[in-house]
């Protein structure tokens, strides 16, 4: 009896663990939204836009909000601006860098975001791109940003989905280890 009790216990270890890996590997979309506070575009699309694409696609889609009234992320947006080859009367809010993608103009964004989001999903995801500082130096960090709406994580990293994952099989083997710490103990005052 104890031991089909053990093996029921890493049964379900094992059936948690396979969840939690999966839940690892469900692909994610990661997109960077330039706004400012005096952009009225900006601010319709963070309260009527990106709500409905956060129940569209849940845990599928992250969204770094970035401020670019703050002088070190203007910069940054205005270098992708020009390495995307945007005219520099071209240049402005709201705009989204997606992969390989800079959209710029709230109807642009409402028009192709959805269809991208969609293509990058199907590949597997697709991570924050890495931007240039003024220096030229990639891997910039943007500056202060903000998480407008409920639900849309104001950045997060590359690993995010592995830490879950790991907490599982932590979990999971403490769990069973501590039952067979159990049993034996058990077994020894019988």
């Amino acid at each position: 009896m104890r031991t089909r009790g053990l093996r029921l216990v890493w049964a379900l270890c094992l059936l948690l663990c396979t969840a939690i890996v999966a839940r690892a590997q469900t692909p994610v979309v990661k997109v960077l939204f330039f706004h400012s506070p005096s952009c009225h575009k900006c601010e319709v699309l963070i309260e009527e836009y990106w709500p409905s694409m956060f129940e569209k696609y849940g845990d599928k889609l992250q969204v770094m909000f970035i401020d670019v009234s703050y002088p070190q992320n203007l910069v940054m947006w205005q270098a992708a601006e020009d390495d995307a080859g945007v005219a520099a009367q071209d240049h402005g809010v709201p705009g989204v860098i997606i992969g390989q993608n800079l959209i710029i103009g709230d109807e642009p964004i409402k028009a192709e975001l959805g269809a991208l989001i969609d293509a990058y999903l199907a590949q597997g995801g697709v991570g924050f791109p890495l931007l240039a500082t003024a220096t030229g130096t990639p891997g910039a960090t943007p500056g202060p940003t903000s998480s407008p709406t409920p639900g849309s994580p104001a950045g997060g990293s590359s690993n995010a989905g592995l830490r879950p994952w790991l907490a599982g099989i932590a979990a999971a083997l403490a769990l069973g280890a501590g039952l067979l710490w159990s049993q034996r103990r058990r077994k020894h005052q019988s």
